[in-house]
């Protein structure tokens, strides 16, 4: 019971830190898209998901 509440924990910490791109990402990308907010959400998650599947941590 214990362990499954922490691991349930340790899961929403780990979506969180997702949440939120490196700094690095969110620049380019406001950078490159400017006002176009969809854009730049999109540009985001992408960049993101691609640095994740090169094995980086963040």
């Amino acid at each position: 019971m214990v362990e499954s509440c922490i691991n349930r924990q340790n899961e929403a910490k780990q979506a969180i830190k997702w949440l939120r791109p490196p700094p690095e990402i969110k620049a380019y990308c406001q950078d490159e898209w400017r006002t176009d907010y969809a854009m730049v959400k999109y540009c985001i998650e992408w960049q993101s998901q691609a640095k994740r599947n090169l094995g980086y941590k963040y």
